[in-house]
């Protein structure tokens, strides 16, 4: 190792600047006690206000215990619907609209149409074609009635078109008996 001129070789018997046992300059004073398990452990410097777990397991087990401390606070009704900052209204997009219907419907399980159970997939489809923000607006189809159903079929429409004619008719009529 190269030395500066006029620079002394270390032997051992000089004196430095650091004593035997001092803590180094980065990492004094960081450490912090863990929320879950109370073990007191290391912090880098740059992390000191932000670490409150020793592990990732502790931090699992915290928020376990504490369900409701994160957050996103589960059931929290202030974050639902206008009252969300990023709630768009009627200018949401075709995909967006259908996380909606999923959130408030649910996942669609049955054809509305031909009264399957048994295909493999389900899907919610839009009533009047607006894809407008009405829950009622929405029912659920197998992929065939559905794809037959937005695109090609003039006898499925008709017949859906019928079918949710005679089903509101029911449903008003159901509604007046109970009031």
């Amino acid at each position: 190792m190269p030395f500066k001129r006029g620079h002394p070789p270390y032997n051992g018997t000089q004196k430095t600047r650091f004593k035997k046992g001092q803590i180094a300059w980065n990492k004094q004073n960081n450490t912090k006690f863990c929320l879950s398990c109370k073990n007191e452990f290391f912090v880098i410097k740059s992390l000191t206000n932000t670490k409150k777990f020793c592990s990732k397991k502790c931090y699992t087990n915290y928020q376990k215990q504490n369900p409701n401390l994160g957050s996103y606070k589960k059931g929290h009704v202030g974050l639902k619907g206008k009252n969300n900052g990023w709630w768009k209204g009627n200018n949401v997009t075709y995909h967006h609209l259908h996380e909606w219907v999923n959130l408030y419907k649910g996942k669609a399980n049955k054809c509305e149409h031909c009264n399957t159970k048994s295909n493999k997939r389900y899907e919610w489809a839009n009533k009047s074609h607006q894809y407008k923000r009405d829950i009622n607006d929405w029912i659920s189809l197998c992929k065939k009635c559905h794809s037959k159903y937005d695109n090609v079929g003039p006898k499925i429409s008709k017949s859906l078109k019928k079918y949710h004619a005679n089903n509101t008719q029911l449903s008003s009529r159901s509604a007046k008996s109970t009031t």
